[in-house]
């Protein structure tokens, strides 16, 4: 989640919402982006819950590609929010994130 936050507040991650605009007008573009972004970014959610569970620490309430549709859904919105206004401040928004992955752990 930080790199994505940090990539994000870049001026080449501010690109990325471009790239997501031409993969829903360009199928084999958008599975290229889905393979390069979506799928290493689930496998690694899956291996954090892996070694979490593992070692006995609670895990998220919801599952996981849930949860991760949830905190990746939150930084991007949060990106986007501030096209042409203002970079991204990565450090606010990933207290942020963490505060909510925080709340999506099971009680």
């Amino acid at each position: 989640m930080a790199a994505r936050i940090r990539f994000l507040a870049t001026p080449l991650g501010r690109t990325y919402g471009t790239l997501l605009g031409e993969a829903v007008h360009d199928p084999e573009f958008g599975q290229v982006l889905w393979e390069v972004s979506v799928v290493p970014a689930r496998a690694q959610m899956a291996l954090f819950l892996e070694r979490a569970s593992r070692r006995g620490e609670k895990v998220f309430c919801q599952h996981p590609d849930t949860v991760l549709d949830m905190l990746l859904s939150t930084i991007h919105f949060r990106a986007m929010n501030l096209l042409g206004r203002e970079p991204m401040d990565a450090d606010s928004t990933l207290k942020e994130i963490r505060s909510l992955a925080r709340s999506l752990i099971a009680g």
